[in-house]
């Protein structure tokens, strides 16, 4: 309706009502449909006569023109602030998330590896340190190293670290009709993550390891999932695709800005990674708490 095709509008309306309703399309109560734009299904679906290119080529100046345009409410209020604080919340928290999921079967076969040599001590601390001094040793002892951490376990911890994360989804996902849930999940779910991760540092044993880091993946995994589908309901309708894009694109730069620079930070100490992450965490809640949501608005 926006492009002025109303004709193949009216038809998905009623294609939608026919499979809601199990009624047929001629009976969708709907018979025309209005908007300031003008009707312009002729010439989308080529039932026009056909263009000169010097008319082509005056649309298609017309279409970018128009699409420029409608790219200005981008850079004005309200939505400049409300973009960028999207754009900050889901760069840090995609930098958390895949900081620990990209780090984690590593973190798993070195303590599979710990425990199968009698290590009493699977720390993350005592993690560190086994890796960096396996990096220390000569290429046969590394390639004893290598076979160790092909231990089954790893992989079946793996396994499982997913598995819960499936089923967190399929859980929380019905209760996001619940208003009150939709509309403090992001920011309770984030200051939850803050103490988890953190108590990544604390953890003894390959157990407690897979269940904390299961129940953080899971729970940022639906605050990334909740922040795109959010951004729906904030922006208007020619500004949704071009904010997705750019979420998606900051997503992708914390991702791997977070791989560069956790083993920057492991260098420097064992609590120096976990410190990094806490902090980025709790910005990305505080970037949540001044975030408002208003699910009542109008799609404009």
């Amino acid at each position: 309706m926006s492009q002025g095709n109303y004709k193949r509008a009216l038809d998905s309306f009623q294609r939608i009502y026919k499979l809601n309703k199990r009624k047929s399309r001629e009976s969708y109560p709907v018979k025309r449909l209005t908007d300031p734009t003008p009707d312009r299904s002729a010439d989308l679906d080529g039932t026009g006569r056909s263009s000169t290119i010097k008319e082509r080529f005056s649309r298609a100046k017309k279409k970018f023109l128009e699409g420029v345009y409608q790219l200005r409410p981008m850079f004005s209020k309200p939505y400049l602030a409300i973009s960028l604080q999207v754009y900050c919340l889901h760069f840090c928290q995609i930098m958390c998330v895949n900081s620990v999921r990209l780090w984690l079967p590593q973190i798993f076969a070195t303590m599979n590896a710990m425990e199968s040599l009698g290590a009493n001590d699977t720390s993350m601390c005592a993690v560190l340190e086994h890796n960096a001094m396996a990096a220390a040793m000569n290429e046969e002892a590394k390639r004893v190293e290598c076979a160790l951490h092909h231990d089954p376990g790893s992989y079946l911890d793996n396994i499982i670290v997913a598995g819960i994360g499936l089923v967190g989804f399929l859980i929380i996902f019905p209760l996001m009709r619940i208003r009150i849930v939709s509309n403090h999940i992001l920011k309770v779910f984030l200051f939850i993550c803050i103490f988890l991760v953190g108590g990544l540092y604390f953890v003894k044993t390959s157990l407690m390891t897979m269940i904390i880091s299961a129940i953080y993946l899971t729970l940022m995994g639906i605050c990334a999932t909740t922040i795109i589908g959010t951004s729906v309901v904030i922006f208007p309708t020619l500004m949704r695709t071009m904010v997705l894009l750019l979420i998606m694109t900051f997503g992708r730069l914390g991702s791997v800005s977070g791989n560069l620079l956790l083993p920057i930070f492991m260098q420097l100490s064992c609590l120096a990674p976990f410190l990094w992450l806490c902090s980025l965490m709790t910005i990305a809640f505080l970037f949540s708490v001044f975030l408002k949501v208003d699910d009542q608005q109008s799609l404009s």
